[in-house]
């Protein structure tokens, strides 16, 4: 490589010969995290690298250094998504740039100006930048031992422990309290702000031209699968800023979008991709506000200058006017599915970050850059939503409410202080948007009315809510004979509004004379304009409109077909927008799973007292209570908890009573749904061994087998400590990262997670204290017996 023969020199050196080339002639590679989304550093030119100052000084909030080791004087570097020890000769790469940030506890983070992640420790003690948050694992100080040089701790813990590479196996770690004496002392070197390395001209912002190419999702022609495939960078022009995506989001029917089947109309070669994140890289000569580095959300919805009614959707659908058509297939053709978008300036809506991704300790959301990709889904309803006018307090009917866009128009009319009636075909989906929606809400404010099929009874069922002032309707057109549409209008007050979103493709029949007497409004919204998007944005920076609350599922490009693929239909499980494999909504009501259910538990208690019965009819109401314990426990050990262990991967899609019982008992857990490794291994150890033996210790209760209590130790003693390191795993997961598998309401988490568990730690207890009390009865007799027969 072109610095190989300068690997001994030191950075100032290298900064000599910077200059020496001149402006322009100085080539640089840019190394960026393999497999991840880069965004640049918020502070900092993604253009030019920045030179790097020989002044050596400590780290300081708010500045970016470069990490020197003192003696070998190589730098701490991001190369490849690992973390390395660089020759200095190449620490002008901004690989090697790491932000200096503190918390309000003061503790000290490093963010890469690449990747945006933070230097962290990982579970085995080794260093790596996956971390998105300094205050969990990424949390530092420094110790000055001399001038310039200074020793790194990593919080551990309760400990402060050194910052050490091991030269041996080419890696970071944290270091143990006998690496004092041999740590690494390193220099922080501060990289000026605002200055260009080799080129002196910080006022420029064009891109760097060490980066000529850009990795971006292609296809060449109409239908046919897409390719990754290597791509120019496009250049900023007047009137368009170029953005650097952090995060581009994926509609849940794009892969029919792209290979044809729903026909919209683009053309093509294109680059695919809708709304996105990202932090501006390049501006057009006039932009006045905008700067380098801004967080922006990237609105796909293009509006001609000078024309109005010319409107379409970049990388998507080119829109239903000849001036639609014509700025698509020309210059705002391509979308966001790459690594740089060239984007019209009024479609980037800056996001004040600070209030977004925020810690909560220091006033902001806490947000990831990629949960702002939600926003999308958010902003599409929003548009008609204002349109009609929709104010606090009113009460609007919102149908069909339980796809994407529909249960996104029923969050944001609540965030809008409205009332809501979800009007839907399924009363199961219904009941999941009234649990998704549990969070953004209050009891009274989401209600919900069934479409019968019968415009009279659909009215009548609605006429428990008027006044009713407003109509928003995102329906498909497979619902386009649905009765709802005419009945929700005839159920409007005086002057009630309607928000036409959906997606009819025929004409639909309407009551004219009513709109007429009534003078109902009839509003069309084709996506939102750019005053809303703003609009839609403050609501979330001020936490009224709430994002999804989960992280979303991140894609490479190469895995584009499994994005388009992966389904998200709307359910009722915590943490709010988890992927659950193959979700399909229980058919079975809950008193009636929870009918069947007791029926065949019953069915297994009754069995087992007629067996002890017969076998050993001398026995006790003890023993007859045990047995029926132990033949339950095991019943439930190596069936119930069995199919799960089986079916973990294809439960969420289950349609039959366990898999049902499942999915309902995973409201108060939802990693039962998500294949959880604990769990798993936890309900087969439970399956193998606790239920033959449980089987095995009823029949030793029946026939008064020495081995009962013996064994009836053991199982207690496992049961016990599953359920204890169950509700452990859990809490753990919820006080230390603020992970809450529960749904909030009460039911759930003291019925189904506390005391359906609990009982496996009280009935255990008691049969675990009866074991031990026998054992200790016989082994006293025993002693007594020989301790009368050594006094005969």
């Amino acid at each position: 490589e072109e610095l190989s023969a300068n690997e001994e020199l030191t950075v100032e050196e290298v900064e000599e010969q910077g200059h020496e080339k001149g402006e322009g002639e100085y080539e640089e590679n840019l190394h960026t995290p393999a497999g991840t989304s880069t965004i640049g550093d918020q502070f900092d030119n993604l253009g030019p690298h920045p030179s790097i100052d020989p002044g050596v000084t400590c780290p300081w909030p708010g500045q970016t250094f470069v990490f020197r080791d003192h003696l070998t004087k190589r730098v701490i570097t991001l190369e490849d998504g690992n973390l390395v020890l660089r020759p200095n000769g190449r620490s002008s790469d901004r690989g090697s740039h790491w932000r200096c940030e503190q918390s309000k506890s003061l503790w000290l983070g490093f963010r890469n100006a690449v990747s945006g992640t933070y230097i962290g420790r990982d579970g085995n003690g080794k260093i790596a930048t996956s971390a998105k948050d300094h205050l969990q694992l990424g949390s530092f100080c420094t110790r000055q031992l001399q001038a310039g040089e200074h020793v790194l701790l990593v919080k551990y813990y309760d400990d402060l422990l050194p910052l050490v590479y091991d030269f041996k196996d080419l890696e970071f770690r944290v270091g143990n309290k006998g690496d004092m004496e041999r740590f690494r002392a390193w220099e922080f070197i501060k990289t000026p702000k605002d200055s260009i390395a080799f080129a002196r001209s910080p006022t420029k912002t064009k891109m760097t031209t060490e980066i000529q190419t850009q990795r971006a999702l292609y296809q060449e022609v109409y239908g046919e699968p897409l390719v990754v495939k290597n791509l120019e960078i496009p250049k900023a022009t007047p009137g368009s800023v170029i953005v650097r995506i952090a995060a581009a989001g994926v509609i849940t029917y794009m892969k029919d979008i792209y290979n044809g089947k729903r026909q919209h109309p683009y053309p093509t070669p294109i680059i695919p991709g809708s709304c996105a994140v990202g932090r501006v890289a390049e501006l057009g000569a006039d932009s006045t506000s905008l700067k380098v580095g801004d967080l922006v959300f990237i609105d796909p919805v293009i509006r001609g200058r000078d024309g109005t009614g010319d409107i379409f959707l970049f990388g998507v659908h080119r829109g239903h006017s000849d001036g639609g058509r014509k700025l698509m297939e020309g210059e705002w053709r391509h979308g966001t599915f790459a690594e740089y978008a060239k984007i019209p300036i009024e479609n980037c809506a800056p996001i004040d970050e600070k209030l977004c991704c925020g810690s909560t300790e220091e006033g902001g959301l806490g947000y990831q850059v990629s949960d702002l990709v939600d926003l999308g889904r958010l902003l599409v309803p929003f548009g008609g939503l204002r349109d009609i006018e929709l104010q606090p307090g009113q009460t609007v009917i919102v149908a069909q409410p339980t796809g994407g866009f529909g249960s996104a128009a029923v969050q944001v009319a609540l965030a809008m202080g409205a009332r809501v009636i979800a009007m839907g075909r399924n009363a199961s989906k219904l009941e999941n948007v009234v649990r998704q929606m549990a969070p953004f809400t209050r009891p009274g404010m989401l209600e919900t009315v069934t479409i019968s099929g019968s415009v009279e009874t659909d009215v009548k069922n609605l006429q428990k809510f008027r006044p009713i002032d407003a109509f928003f309707d995102i329906s498909p057109d497979e619902a386009i004979n649905s009765s709802h549409f005419k009945a929700a209008i005839l159920s409007l007050r005086q002057e009630g509004r309607v928000s036409l979103m959906g997606g009819f493709r025929s004409d639909v029949p309407i009551p004219h004379s009513m709109i007429m007497h009534a003078n109902i409004r009839l509003q069309g919204t084709w996506m939102c304009t750019r005053a809303q998007v703003r609009e839609g944005i403050k609501l979330a920076e001020r936490g009224l409109l709430k994002l999804s609350g989960s992280t979303p599922k991140e894609f490479a490009l190469e895995a584009w077909d499994e994005a388009f693929d992966m389904e998200t239909p709307l359910h009722p499980y915590f943490p709010l927008g988890i992927h659950i494999p193959g979700y399909v909504a229980n058919v079975n009501s809950l008193p009636s799973l929870l009918g069947q259910f007791a029926l065949l538990w019953a069915v297994v208690m009754a069995v087992a007292w007629l067996g002890i019965s017969r076998i050993r009819p001398s026995s006790s109401t003890a023993d007859r209570l045990a047995c029926v314990w132990f033949c339950l426990t095991a019943s439930i050990h190596l069936f119930f908890e069995g199919y799960f262990v089986v079916n973990h991967t294809t439960i969420g899609g289950a349609d039959h009573l366990f898999g049902e019982l499942w999915k309902e008992y995973s409201l108060s857990d939802s990693r039962y749904l998500r294949s959880d490794a604990f769990l798993v291994s936890m309900e087969s150890i439970t399956a193998v061994f606790w239920g033959p033996l449980g089987f095995f210790i009823a029949y030793s209760i029946a026939v008064q087998h020495p081995a009962r209590y013996a064994l009836q130790i053991v199982i207690s003693l496992g049961q016990i400590y599953g359920d204890l390191l169950y509700y452990a795993t859990s809490l753990f997961d919820l006080f230390h990262y603020g992970v809450e598998f529960s749904r909030p309401e009460n039911y759930y988490f003291w019925v189904y997670y506390f005391f359906m568990n609990f009982i496996w730690i009280v009935i255990p207890t008691y049969y675990l204290k009866d074991a031990l009390n026998e054992v200790i009865s016989v082994f006293r007799k025993a002693d007594q017996v020989e301790k009368t027969r050594r006094a005969q």
